[in-house]
């Protein structure tokens, strides 16, 4: 088994059948990270996750210029002119990290397990 620095904490890496397991025996901490292929990368994948993403529906007609203000009101300051509906969408998405160590965000449908078993 590798050792690696997480934090303060030893973390073991472990590989057993491709499927590297993550555990430190301090916290109890343990967590499957899968082999994945994401646009052509082999990456790991850690987990999916939701967000949520607000969308700014309009009463009346008003020009581009008025629509950028809007949008630039409601993400700083979080006012919504009463012409205006705010819907709100979850997007999931999946955090994998590629080779050089960066993570990403990517849709669900761009990853690939490697790991499957085939029947």
């Amino acid at each position: 088994m590798r050792k690696k620095k997480c934090g303060k904490i030893e973390v073991g890496v472990e590989v057993k059948r491709g499927v590297k397991l993550k555990r430190c025996d301090e916290c109890e901490y343990r967590q499957e990270l899968r082999p994945c292929e994401v646009d052509g990368k082999i990456c790991t994948f850690h987990r999916f996750a939701e967000s949520d993403h607000a969308i700014i529906k309009l009463n009346a007609m008003v020009n581009p210029s008025e629509h950028k203000e809007l949008i630039h009101q409601f993400e700083q300051k979080s006012i919504v002119p009463a012409y205006c509906n705010i819907e709100v969408i979850r997007v999931t998405f999946a955090l994998v990290e590629y080779p050089d160590g960066s993570v990403g965000k990517v849709d669900p449908d761009k990853v690939h397990f490697l790991d499957r078993k085939e029947d």
